[in-house]
């Protein structure tokens, strides 16, 4: 795995992960987007994504799994759990979803820093969603915030 520069977390960070070998790295409108070159159908990905926000971890959770569902007629939730992560306190939700003939599983968690909520959104299609939980585990797991001024992990 290479080491990747991803969003701005403020003028002193960035926010950085870990880049699964083969994998390339996309800017979204929604965030940075670290995805599995598939000739066709549904990329396994994981989109980062961070916003200033001071809202504590149970409104930020609340406000993640409202918008799935919003987003994703049909969504089935899995899992809701609040878990720890290297940038601090984290919940996580696991659902899925119908996408044409398939089902897309999306494991999607959210950090709060104090004053950034950091959003991770792994997402694969059901039938490779077996294959490839672990990089995508991984890539979540190794996300972290990297001083600009001394390219050190905070």
């Amino acid at each position: 795995m290479a080491d990747a520069a991803l969003v701005p977390a403020s003028e002193q960070h960035v926010i950085a992960a870990d880049l699964p070998d083969g994998w390339v790295l996309t800017e979204a409108t929604f965030g940075t987007v670290i995805e599995r070159p598939t000739p066709n159908g549904f990329r396994p990905n994981v989109v980062v994504a961070q916003e200033s926000t001071t809202v504590s971890l149970v409104e930020a959770s609340s406000g993640m799994m409202a918008a799935a569902i919003a987003a994703h007629p049909g969504t089935r939730v899995l899992e809701v759990r609040r878990q720890e992560h290297a940038l601090g306190p984290s919940a996580r939700l696991l659902f899925g979803y119908p996408l044409v003939e398939d089902w897309i599983v999306v494991d999607q968690r959210v950090i709060t820093t104090g004053d950034t909520a950091v959003h991770l959104t792994a997402s694969a299609s059901v039938l490779e969603w077996t294959a490839v939980e672990a990089v995508l585990s991984q890539v979540m797991d190794s996300v972290r915030l990297v001083d600009v001024q001394e390219g050190t992990s905070a």
